[in-house]
């Protein structure tokens, strides 16, 4: 989902829908209140929004990109937004796809990271902060997974190990620190993680013995460490374990092994309650 609307991947056909706002073009069709399918879309097998841009991947590892694109974040070479998607030229094939609010990560099938977009926090962490309009390799090796929060990216490596990088004024970086970073950081950590998330201003890893860690803004208690004190490191979540772990603008939600669902956060993305 994006900004005041959402789209959604059938994964039995390969199709992809949409319905809410399409101001700049970030649904690839008319605005509707129902869901509606995005024409020139086929055999679809990743997608993932920003605030008002959508990136999809075909099974040929074709990228396709629209809406908005005034930082560069559809990766066309230019900041023209796009009302249909159209696909991203001179790249190799592309495995995932993964969106912060205005810039855009990306994995090839040989498992080269590229990048693009808005930068002013050094998001894209290529040791710089200026915009970038076309794909550019992120020249870190080994990675597993990759989530964009607003303005911060955190990596997960085959080995366990994390890294972040971009803006860090609430702590979302968990490295100890509040200093926005512009190159990926290895954080100290005591645990091996196997799967990481990233809201707005907040992050959250889940190690090998299941337990969730959060840092970050917890203005409306996002951490789940039942107070609104932001962190600037990782802190365990109490008596929770989880198997699966995703993060809204400012909520969090975590499903166990026994397939209960646990939300905390801003209402009412969590239905007025919380962990």
């Amino acid at each position: 989902g994006g900004d005041y609307r959402s789209v959604f991947l059938d994964q039995s056909n390969g199709k992809v829908f949409a319905c809410g706002d399409n101001d700049d073009g970030s649904m690839g069709t008319s605005a509707s209140v129902s869901l509606t399918e995005i024409p020139g879309l086929r055999k679809i097998v990743n997608i993932s929004a920003g605030i008002r841009h959508t990136a999809c991947v075909d099974d040929h590892g074709n990228l396709f990109m629209f809406g908005l694109n005034s930082s560069g974040q559809l990766g066309l070479g230019d900041t023209s937004n796009r009302s249909s998607p159209t696909k991203v030229q001179n790249i190799s094939p592309i495995r995932s796809v993964t969106c912060g609010f205005y810039y855009t990560f990306c994995t090839t099938t040989d498992d080269i990271i590229l990048c693009f977009g808005s930068n002013s926090n050094g998001q894209l962490g290529l040791g710089h902060r200026e915009t970038v309009v076309s794909p550019q390799q992120q020249q870190l090796e080994n990675i597993f997974q990759i989530a964009c929060g607003g303005d911060h990216t955190i990596f997960l490596d085959t080995s366990g190990c994390v890294y972040s990088c971009g803006k860090n004024d609430q702590g979302q970086l968990g490295l100890g620190h509040l200093e926005t970073v512009d190159v990926p950081t290895i954080i100290a950590l005591d645990s091996i993680i196997i799967y990481i998330a990233a809201g707005e201003q907040f992050s959250i890893i889940l190690t090998t013995q299941k337990n969730i860690m959060t840092t970050g803004k917890n203005e409306y208690g996002q951490l789940g460490l039942n107070d609104t004190t932001a962190r600037n490191s990782f802190h365990e979540i109490p008596n929770l374990t989880a198997e699966h772990i995703s993060c809204g603008k400012s909520h969090a939600v975590c499903l166990n092994e026994e397939n209960e669902l646990f939300t905390w956060g801003e209402s009412p993305a969590v239905g007025g309650s919380s962990h």
